[in-house]
């Protein structure tokens, strides 16, 4: 929640005040970068000692939080304060989209990635923790690059295709475990990294785009509470139910009703938000 209110007002949505597609666009990809190089930089230091990605990512943060606090007030459009999440009522129908999507984004892809290291230092026996990175860092890579490369697409485009494109990851993923096959695994993360890409792109864009120049870092707030969520609860809810039905059953389960729920969020981003029933190329 914290750091959702501190994002709000420090995000790059608030650097491009005047620019706000240009401030959504590297919102989403600078958080789905760091996120996916943070694994493969943390699994070539920990070669060393698990300590030193620990140290190194306090340092990092340390760092950052001195030259958050010392930007200027120019630099953020106003003298920072504390943001508390908003969403203005006259786009409350955008932004459940938005968040929806982001939520679902986040979802579909910490759950493969919870589980992709362990299967593929299972399937190759190999417990390297720089191998485990790199399959964790694989599928936001993708996303990132995805991104960087349709950065031209517009929102409800974006979020259209990747939750059609998050459908199909969720079910390679099931099938490489059914399967046993590592290729298909790998195949899967990069699909996956794909669609979480597109969809988060489109979703930052919109939920952005669509609000009052005066309250974006409220709604950024609010909209970083959403993913954050997204990237923690079906996790959670994954290894509960794995207590009661096992790991594969609970998999199963999981991924089923997130497809449910991307098919239910593309059938309401077309009748709140005029998305198309097809992309138009």
């Amino acid at each position: 929640m914290m750091s959702a209110v501190r994002a709000g007002e420090a995000s790059p949505q608030a650097a491009a005040a005047h620019r706000p597609s240009l401030g959504a666009l590297l919102a989403s990809t600078t958080t789905t970068a760091g996120s996916g190089l943070g694994p493969v930089v943390a699994g070539g230091l920990a070669t060393a000692s698990l300590r030193v990605p620990f140290l190194a990512e306090a340092a990092l943060l340390g760092a950052g939080l001195v030259v958050a606090f010392r930007l200027p007030a120019a630099a953020l459009g106003r003298r920072w304060r504390p943001t508390v999440p908003r969403v203005p009522p006259a786009m409350r129908a955008e932004f459940a989209v938005a968040g929806g999507v982001s939520f679902l984004a986040w979802a579909v892809a910490y759950i493969v990635l919870a589980l992709a290291p362990s299967y593929v230092s299972e399937r190759t026996h190999n417990t390297n923790v720089v191998v485990a990175g790199a399959t964790t860092g694989l599928l936001l890579i993708c996303a990132a690059t995805v991104q960087l490369i349709l950065a031209g697409w517009p929102a409800r485009r974006a979020m259209t295709v990747g939750l059609l494109v998050l459908v199909a990851g969720l079910a390679g993923f099931v099938a490489a475990g059914r399967a046993g096959s590592l290729p298909l695994l790998l195949v899967t993360l990069a699909v996956t990294g794909a669609g979480q890409g597109l969809a988060f792109m489109g979703a930052t864009r919109q939920a952005t785009g669509s609000a009052p120049a005066g309250q974006r870092a409220e709604v950024a707030a609010a909209f970083w509470i959403c993913s954050y969520l997204g990237g923690g609860l079906p996790v959670v809810g994954v290894g509960l139910l794995a207590l009661r039905l096992g790991l594969v059953a609970a998999v199963d389960a999981v991924a089923l009703a997130l497809t449910c729920a991307c098919l239910l969020m593309l059938a309401a981003g077309r009748r709140r938000c005029g998305i198309p029933r097809r992309p138009r190329w």
